[in-house]
């Protein structure tokens, strides 16, 4: 089935789209918020590995590398949903069931990763 006249002009424009939005990531310290948010996105939305220590780690992390580069809130959806592209792109790369390979490394890396940044608890 060929997509009809209308399809391909929706298709393009998201395309587009997407084009000028990697393009628009020339802001010091966008590529670091991305690999954070992409590291939580696969530890806790496609591995279901994260937990309280892990989750206060990301914002920890996420809220230094938010304020040593002054991002603003459009950088940070825009690295956010970036993140989230790449995520749900490896996740489709590895086939079916070939997820948990990824979960048991990188997840689990990511997780711990999370957990070590976490504040202690005597400091909050």
């Amino acid at each position: 089935m060929v997509p009809g006249k209308q399809s391909l002009i929706v298709i393009m424009g998201l395309y587009l789209c997407l084009c000028a939005s990697i393009q628009a990531d020339e802001s010091e310290g966008i590529d670091e918020l991305v690999e954070v948010y992409y590291r939580f996105e696969v530890a806790a939305v496609y591995c279901g590995l994260i937990n309280e220590l892990a989750t206060k780690g990301y914002y920890f992390e996420r809220h230094q590398i938010v304020e040593e580069f002054a991002l603003n809130e459009a950088e940070q959806l825009r690295a956010s949903g970036k993140a989230s592209q790449l995520a749900h792109k490896e996740w489709m790369n590895r086939g079916l069931g070939g997820f948990k390979p990824w979960c048991r490394k990188e997840g689990r890396e990511y997780t711990d990763g999370f957990v070590e940044q976490s504040p202690l608890e005597s400091n909050q």
